[in-house]
Parts: C-alpha cells; structure tokens; sequence
C-alpha cells in the first residue's frame, strides 16, 4: 500500500526515553548491550533515510518478491505527538489511535475519521518533502535525528549490574511518525 508519513525532530524522542530509561534503571546487562540497541536504532534510521532518498518502501531479503511501494515522506516543525496511523482500503477509512502506552483503539467512525484525514491533510500541505526530492532537507533532518542517538550512546558511562536478563534481542523499534495508508 502506498503510504505518506509525517515526522518532526520530535518523532524519535520516545525510543531514545525508553532506551535512556532502560540505561538509568541499569537494565542492559552491559555497555555493549546499550551499544548494540542504539547501533540497531541507527540502522533504522539509515533505512529510514534510504526509503525516504528512493521514495519507495525498502522490504528486507526475507521477502521472496520484489515491492515497489510508494512512500512520500514529509517532515514538519510541528510537534505532532501521536502515533496515529490512518488507513483507506476500499474507500473505508480507519484510525488506529494509540493510547495506554502499547495500545491501539481502531475506528471507522465517518465523521471522526473525516475529520481526522482532514486535519492530516492540513498537515501535510504546511510541510515539506524529502521522499525522492529536497536532498537538502532531507540529510539535514536525517542527520539531526542521528545526532540525538549519538548523543545518547555518548553520554555519562554507566555500571551495569549483572543480575538483570534484558539484551538488545528483547528490542522493537516502531515507527515513532504520523502515518497513512492508502489502498489503491
């Protein structure tokens, strides 16, 4: 499905809480464990910024075909704080808003939902496009947003107790933007 998302600088500050929080509640069995999460979030980023460069989605060697999916990626200075995701499959639009921290609530209510890709697409047409255009935009926002995780593997050493079980295979990272899904 085709897709547009919308990012900030903001957009990545509630993966580095929860890594900075894992590494204060000494939850990393090692400094290596710490490096070995942030190193991956990098990766993510890189792939991020590798999607949004081609304009299409970029599937892992797992998948048997190849997937051409446009992506138009747009950023903008307003802090959006919500990792709404909106869908349209068949003409029915859905909202899958989230809340109590890993949960979703979906709706296919008409006039929220209406409402909701309105107040999207007001969003969209104040920001600016770096999928497959604006490469200058582009590397500065991809750039910004590495600085802050490298600021984050930088920062104060710290001793980590080996008694806690946590190592970066128990690590997700999720899409921290705005997003929605077309169906065509």
């Amino acid at each position: 499905m085709p897709c547009i998302e919308l990012w900030n600088k903001e957009s990545i500050n509630s993966t580095l809480s929860q890594i900075q929080y894992c590494k204060d509640a000494d939850i990393f069995k090692t400094r290596n464990d710490l490096e070995a999460v942030v190193d991956s979030f990098e990766k993510t980023l890189d792939h991020l910024g590798a999607a949004s460069r081609k304009g299409t989605k970029i599937y892992t060697r797992r998948l048997r075909c190849h997937l051409s999916i446009s992506l138009q990626m747009y950023i903008n200075e307003v802090v959006i704080g919500s990792n709404t995701i909106l869908a349209e499959v068949d003409e029915t639009k859905i909202s899958f808003i989230p809340y109590n921290v890993f949960s979703y609530m979906i709706t296919k209510d008409v006039r929220f939902n209406e409402s909701t890709f309105h107040a999207f697409k007001n969003l969209v047409s104040r920001s600016t496009l770096i999928s497959g255009t604006g490469e200058k935009e582009r590397n500065k926002f991809f750039r910004l947003l590495k600085e802050k995780v490298r600021d984050l593997k930088n920062s104060a050493h710290v001793t980590f107790p080996r008694s806690l079980q946590f190592s970066p295979q128990d690590c997700t990272f999720i899409n921290q933007g705005f997003s929605v899904i077309f169906n065509e």
